[in-house]
């Protein structure tokens, strides 16, 4: 069949070409968004790994800092770790009872301070290790990891703290 001039239209062959060249575009763009979104979710991921980590690490370096010397860091009955500790904000530097607790990989902390306790999550996935120094009992090596141990976003933080000395 001749094609007359008057006549308008795409051969199907023209269409298969479009549609072919449109759904390699589309799949370059689904591809690049795709890849943008993973980076984007591994960047935040790791952000908040650092943050909690961070926070953690903070928490548990100033209340060392503030302990007791008599406080002694070691697992208790209770499998917490208790510390008795001063508030920055309190003038008369009174001192309240602090516990960490590991439960699974969830890292709680809770205060005691005149018969109320309220307890918070630290981190829903992370640890914590404190070792105290076998040379100084006022110093000590803390370590907390958030994150699963597969994941290359995990936040790994060290450090050495060592106590005030409250005028003792």
């Amino acid at each position: 069949m001749k094609r007359r001039d008057d006549e308008r239209g795409v051969t199907m062959l023209e269409m298969m070409v479009v549609l072919a060249l449109m759904g390699l575009v589309f799949g370059g763009v689904v591809a690049f968004s795709t890849s943008t979104i993973s980076s984007f979710h591994n960047t935040t991921q790791g952000s908040v790994n650092q943050q909690e980590a961070t926070l953690i690490m903070d928490q548990l370096a100033q209340d060392l800092r503030r302990s007791d010397s008599t406080d002694l860091w070691q697992e208790a009955a209770d499998h917490k770790y208790h510390l008795h500790t001063a508030r920055s904000n309190d003038a008369t530097q009174a001192q309240i009872e602090v516990t960490y607790e590991q439960v699974g990989r969830e890292i709680l902390y809770t205060t005691i301070n005149g018969g109320k306790s309220v307890t918070v999550p630290l981190a829903h996935n992370g640890t914590f290790s404190v070792e105290p120094d076998v040379t100084n009992s006022d110093s000590f090596t803390i370590k907390v990891l958030v994150g699963d141990d597969d994941d290359p976003n995990q936040a790994v933080l060290t450090t050495t703290v060592s106590r005030y000395n409250w005028g003792r």
